[in-house]
């Protein structure tokens, strides 16, 4: 795929799942047994629908598309309960992320910019001692319609934290999802998507699409 063309760069958005830790791999896993326990077959679509929205969203879209009668802030407990040792002992950095993040650190302005909630980053920043590389921390739950991906609100809201602007603004992501709120909020996105995204045509709608983030591509682009 050809890089497309950008700007003036001023700020690095960095998605936390399938970007900075490999939680993705345990997140489907805990997908197919949450499924399981409430009666849903685990499929493509099912995986598609429910990909990189916040807790509350996607609590509202096991209820209204999947028939899950729990109440949202139930249905967000369960799921809190199995995820917390994801962050808090399973999940390991992916590579070729530090070593990127710290050629950037003091070239740019830095954001973590993810779905999960604080009760997730926060573990993830402690155990890889990873506060001092990011100027700012944003979560979806700081939303206060609650949007998460695809929607753009988040990282609207991230670059006015960063005090750059949108079109300045070079964003990593794994998921569908995720790429969609990046260029649905008009910035430059690389794709470094996982194995078990399917979406091929959504992928490539991303201005780069790598495999790792030690592709000499972003060494081109950003260092």
């Amino acid at each position: 795929q050809e890089t497309r063309t950008r700007g003036p760069v001023g700020g690095i958005l960095f998605d936390m799942d399938g970007i900075i830790i490999d939680s993705e791999i345990y997140w489907e896993k805990i997908e197919r047994i949450y499924a399981r326990q409430k009666g849903i077959s685990y499929t493509l679509a099912y995986h598609r629908d429910i990909m990189a929205l916040s807790p509350p969203e996607l609590a509202e879209v096991l209820r209204r598309k999947y028939g899950l009668k729990e109440m949202v802030e139930q249905i967000i407990v369960e799921r809190d309960r199995i995820a917390l040792e994801i962050y808090e002992t399973k999940a390991k950095l992916l590579p070729d992320f530090l070593d990127l993040i710290k050629r950037l650190r003091g070239r740019y302005k830095i954001a973590l910019v993810s779905s999960s909630p604080f009760e997730w980053i926060n573990p993830v920043l402690r155990r890889f001692r990873l506060r001092p590389y990011f100027d700012e921390i944003v979560s979806a739950e700081e939303m206060r319609d609650g949007h998460g991906k695809p929607h753009p609100a988040i990282y609207f809201f991230a670059a006015r934290r960063l005090k750059v602007r949108p079109k300045e603004c070079v964003v990593f992501e794994d998921s569908v999802n995720g790429i969609k709120a990046a260029k649905a909020a008009g910035m430059f996105c690389v794709a470094v998507p996982g194995k078990w995204v399917k979406d091929r045509r959504g992928v490539s709608k991303a201005d780069l699409v790598v495999r790792h983030l030690g592709d000499r591509r972003i060494a081109e682009i950003l260092v």
